[in-house]
């Protein structure tokens, strides 16, 4: 299977970090793959014996202890995951796209 990513070239232009997010998202694929021969199907493993919130929050604290990026994918993909095979008992999809309805970025303290 192959999957490719339609970027415009004028957000590229604007913003040539996102060549770099694309590299990251085969990163993310590359270590779902390594994991589902480690780990067998993950629908055998989410919600019931395992946790997407867990692992996130796990390989945040990893990250935080050690700055390795690394951790940062994992992270990453454990929201994939949580999406897919959601734990929370309210868990649903509600678009927020607008900057009214969107909780906005996650800004420094001075």
């Amino acid at each position: 299977m192959k999957f490719e990513l339609d970027i415009s070239d004028k957000a590229l232009e604007e913003e040539p970090e996102l060549e770099q997010f694309a590299q990251a998202l085969q990163y993310m694929m590359n270590r779902m793959i390594v994991s589902h021969f480690k780990y067998d199907n993950m629908s055998d493993k989410y919600p019931d014996s395992t946790s997407g919130i867990g692992l996130i929050e796990q390989r945040v604290k990893l990250y935080k202890e050690s700055g390795n990026i690394e951790f940062c994918l994992d992270a990453a993909n454990g929201a994939i995951i949580e999406f897919l095979y959601p734990g929370h008992e309210k868990a649903h999809h509600e678009s927020r796209e607008t900057r009214t309805v969107s909780p906005g970025l996650a800004w420094k303290e001075e």
